[in-house]
């Protein structure tokens, strides 16, 4: 319950700053965003890279499914996803800016995960 509260706090929030309030980012991300990222970063990569960047996504799911329910992460992602959309007004031509926010903090998480391993 508590985090459809958190969610409809953040349509509120939203709807009364504009989706530029969108662009910041915490310094901490959790997995389920991150992973929602490079599922959509899949979508812009090369050939080559698609595989990397999917796995990853993956990766920052599986490590998230460590302690939340599967069907709690599923929901996450795709919210973490809608939100990245809003963010780009579902233009992929505009991927560039989800890139810049969330694309080092994310390397960033799931390196701190194979230092640990």
């Amino acid at each position: 319950m508590p985090n459809y509260f958190s969610f409809f706090l953040l349509l509120i929030f939203l709807s009364v700053h504009g989706s530029n309030s969108l662009a910041v980012p915490s310094q901490e991300v959790d997995p389920t965003t991150c992973a929602a990222y490079f599922f959509n970063a899949t979508k812009m990569s090369p050939a080559k890279e698609y595989e990397k960047l999917f796995q990853l996504g993956v990766r920052s799911a599986d490590r998230a499914r460590a302690s939340l329910d599967s069907e709690v992460v599923t929901r996450r992602i795709g919210d973490a996803s809608d939100i990245m959309m809003e963010l780009i007004e579902r233009d992929f031509r505009r991927f560039n800016e989800i890139e810049e926010l969330y694309g080092s903090l994310c390397s960033r998480l799931m390196l701190s995960e194979e230092s640990t391993k």
